[in-house]
């Protein structure tokens, strides 16, 4: 059992006493209403309209509203300009300076804004799932529904059951959303750089020196141990890795929620797009050292 495990336990848990409580018809019209709104805010537009505020206009907002000031980079001394950067997206295709492709680079905006989107959206969402599911209740189920099955212990236990499931399938989708962006870390940056036969070490102590390595090697120690507890795929999971499995049998894949389409129609999840780009970003690395040392 390892820490994804352990943390879709508790939302189980969570949702096994929210269902006891709330008894099932009380849930249940809380979890349908959740999951209409979810699902229309994600596949009806919501998300890409927000996304893309985030994408081309977000930094600008900020900027004009006083919240933050202009971002500008000066390279008059090496390159002979200075670049600023109004969009998210500017800031993503500077990376084609070091000749990482454009098509991951967009992608992996893409993704990256549309995650930022649904982290905003998620509080919201929850809050008006609950006032719309309580108003639903109170004016309609409450009168309607016969008294054996809103009250004693056959009503507690399906709502356990009902709450158990529910919240279980929102924490394994929560888990495998934060697990997304960390795979692609520890298995491009953190592992290279804690092997020092890889390119990659070998390539930032070639720029920075061993010392900028020394200083960090503990920490990365620390949290390359913690991502590994938390993959929710690995065989040490006997709980996450089934149930993901199952739903991918189904067409259900978690690690979908937040994704995006390729230029040739392709669709990608985050954790193969942000594997991708930080791929990417290793070898501009590697590259760049090995110019660097041919100098």
């Amino acid at each position: 059992m390892n820490i994804a495990d352990v943390i879709l336990i508790l939302f189980i848990g969570f949702g096994l006493i929210i269902g006891l409580l709330r008894k099932w018809w009380r849930l249940l019209i809380g979890l349908v209403v959740f999951s209409i709104v979810i699902c229309a805010y994600l596949y009806l537009g919501p998300v890409d309209y927000f996304s893309n505020f985030i994408r081309y206009d977000l930094l600008n907002w900020l900027v004009e509203n006083n919240f933050m000031q202009p971002i500008v980079i000066n390279l008059e001394e090496q390159f002979g300009v200075t670049l600023r950067i109004e969009t998210v997206q500017e800031a993503f295709l500077l990376l084609q300076n070091f000749d990482i492709d454009p098509k991951t680079i967009v992608a992996t905006a893409d993704v990256f804004c549309k995650m930022i989107a649904i982290i905003i959206g998620l509080p919201v969402i929850i809050l008006a799932s609950f006032i719309i599911s309580t108003v639903l209740y109170w004016l309609i189920l409450r009168w309607i529904m016969p008294k054996i099955l809103r009250k004693g212990i056959i009503p507690m236990l399906f709502g356990g059951v009902l709450g158990a499931v529910g919240y279980g399938i929102i924490g394994l989708i929560i888990i495998c959303s934060v697990y997304s962006p960390v795979y692609g870390l520890e298995k491009n940056i953190i592992n290279p750089l804690l092997d020092s036969n890889s390119e990659l070490y070998k390539a930032v102590v070639n720029l920075f020196g061993s010392g900028s390595l020394d200083n960090v090697t503990s920490m990365l120690n620390t949290v390359s141990g913690y991502i590994k507890n938390l993959n929710p795929i690995a065989d040490s999971s006997f709980l996450c890795k089934p149930l993901i499995n199952l739903l991918d049998s189904m067409g259900l894949d978690p690690f979908y929620i937040i994704s995006t389409t390729s230029n040739d129609g392709e669709k990608m999840s985050f954790i193969e797009t942000f594997d991708n780009f930080l791929k990417d970003v290793s070898n501009a690395v590697i590259e760049k050292s090995g110019s660097v040392a041919g100098a």
